[in-house]
């Protein structure tokens, strides 16, 4: 067990093109502004992923705070080279996710969830 940002670590770990899904759920927002370089959905990390992602791979998202569905879907599209692929549960990848414990939470307390599924695409 580490106590820490995982990210450092993981970049040693992971060779490119070797990871087919990655699941972020509920990720911190770290509303504070000095806190945003913590932020999952940041450029740094989202070319980590896409980098150790295969040609078609995805990355699921969830989070119950608009503001942050916002970032995260505004973020990726800047960064490019992931296709929004998914947004609600008509998706059938989507669909056929478990549910977390805090979506269940969230559903109980009637607190909109959103989801994402991006696809990375294959270089151009």
């Amino acid at each position: 067990v580490i106590e820490g940002d995982a990210r450092p670590i993981l970049e040693r770990l992971l060779a490119p093109a070797s990871v087919t899904a990655y699941h972020l759920l509920f990720p911190d927002p770290w509303w504070k502004r000095r806190h945003h370089k913590r932020r999952l959905f940041h450029p740094e990390t989202l070319a980590f992923l896409h980098r150790t992602l295969v040609d078609g791979g995805e990355l699921f998202a969830r989070t119950d705070v608009p503001a942050y569905a916002d970032l995260m879907e505004e973020t990726v599209a800047r960064q490019g080279g992931f296709r929004l692929a998914g947004t609600s549960l008509f998706d059938p990848a989507l669909a056929a996710l478990p549910r977390s414990h805090r979506e269940k939470k969230c559903q109980e307390l009637g607190i909109p969830v959103f989801r994402f599924r991006f696809v990375k695409e294959p270089p151009r």
